[in-house]
């Protein structure tokens, strides 16, 4: 349908995402990368309005094996860069970076909720973060800098995700996301 986007007429797509969803069983692991924009003027740097992105689907895996999978992506696109033509040039934007080692660190939400509380990690306000409420991109900045490792941010509220992300089953309350 036609809206105004920042003053342009455009058109809205929807995603691949639930397309995929519906080819996961036949087709086994999917992936679509594409095109997308989102409909408000996003000031963030994780919420971008235009961008390159790649959504991907893996078929009759459990959660665990889900976080091996993004783990192991992470590793190897970091290898693959480091060892070719474009190593020199992150070596130049971040003469510190350093590869990530895997395993990687699981935190759940009700972990990073408590991380926050207990290093006095507040909202404007000067209230906590509760269990339930969404973790805005300064605090979860703040608790990643100071771990200073790669962290898989895991199951989240039910409330606070999309309807299609499964429910785990230990706590129904919480979703299997990442």
């Amino acid at each position: 349908f036609k809206f105004d986007y920042f003053g342009e007429p455009a058109y809205l797509t929807q995603s691949s995402q639930l397309y995929l969803k519906t080819a996961l069983p036949a087709l086994g692991d999917v992936y679509c990368i594409a095109e997308s924009y989102r409909a408000e003027n996003s000031r963030t740097r994780r919420h971008l309005s235009e961008y390159t992105h790649i959504e991907g689907g893996c078929p009759f895996i459990k959660f665990a094996d889900l976080l091996d999978r993004l783990e192991d992506l992470v590793s190897d696109v970091v290898e693959r860069v480091m060892s070719g033509p474009y190593a020199r040039l992150v070596s130049e934007l971040n003469p510190d970076f350093v590869a990530p080692k895997k395993p990687f660190r699981r935190m759940d939400y009700a972990d990073g909720i408590k991380w926050l509380r207990e290093h006095n990690v507040t909202k404007d306000d000067g209230t906590f973060y509760e269990f339930g409420e969404d973790i805005p991109e300064a605090p979860e900045r703040k608790m990643t800098d100071a771990i200073n490792e790669p962290i898989l941010f895991c199951r989240f509220p039910a409330e606070i995700k999309s309807f299609y992300m499964p429910r785990c089953p230990e706590d129904r309350r919480l979703t299997e996301s990442v």
